[in-house]
């Protein structure tokens, strides 16, 4: 069993589909990647997970708990990562900071630390934020408490290559500190990079879910193999 089971997930907008059985499992200790093209039902799924949306039929779990029943417990363990970050236009980004993390009870030596990474300016106000800056707030807010599992929408969006690999680095150590990762995204080289499986989503289904390693030893790069799954 997975620390995050999805099965047969289904999400109607009305006459429209968002997703459409959806089902995955996220082993616990793995970067898992969930791939596919925009509007193809990704962050349909993760705000079902986030419980920001209910789902038409089907079921989540995280750590083995319904996502619709016990949505408030679960969240005390996760890192989220949104694909769009909003936050309040006159508080700056160290106040944001020291409100979480007196309520998450975690210190701010790691908040400054993952600040230093990043090179954030802190005393910018939420409406100054540039949307790279936004993506480094939410990144910050996601892993300062040292969650079990992190959920990332669209997480390297608005980040420069450097940033991009200092994010991958501490995803890197987050892992081997026992933490989960699921890293939704549509960028195929971010899934090489890092992930050890991914599942494959196009048209609100999941039409494939590969092992990483093993496919990139059989094929090299894997570029072509996921363009397949794009059009």
């Amino acid at each position: 069993m997975g620390i995050l089971e999805i099965n047969n997930l289904k999400k109607m907008y009305g006459p429209y589909m968002g997703v459409d059985d959806v089902t995955f499992s996220v082993p616990e200790g793995q970067i898992y990647g969930f791939i596919g093209p925009n509007g193809a039902g990704k962050s349909t799924t993760i705000r079902i997970l986030m419980g920001l949306l209910f789902p038409t039929s089907g079921h989540a779990s995280i750590f083995g708990k319904d996502v619709t029943l016990f949505d408030e417990d679960i969240k005390k363990d996760i890192g989220y990562v949104p694909a769009d970050s909003v936050f309040y236009k006159n508080f700056n980004a160290m106040e944001l900071f020291k409100y979480s993390a007196s309520l998450r009870g975690c210190s701010m030596d790691r908040v400054n630390e993952l600040v230093n990474m990043f090179e954030l300016d802190t005393r910018k106000k939420g409406k100054q934020l540039s949307f790279g800056n936004a993506k480094k707030v939410s990144i910050i807010l996601a892993v300062m408490h040292n969650p079990k599992l992190l959920i990332l929408d669209e997480p390297t969006s608005g980040l420069d290559p450097v940033m991009q690999q200092r994010f991958f680095n501490l995803l890197k150590s987050e892992k081997q500190q026992g933490a989960t990762i699921l890293l939704s995204t549509h960028i195929l080289s971010d899934v090489q990079k890092i992930c050890d499986e991914a599942a494959i989503i196009r048209k609100g289904k999941i039409v494939d879910i590969i092992n990483v390693e093993e496919l990139a030893k059989e094929r090299g790069d894997l570029q072509e193999t996921f363009m397949q799954y794009y059009v």
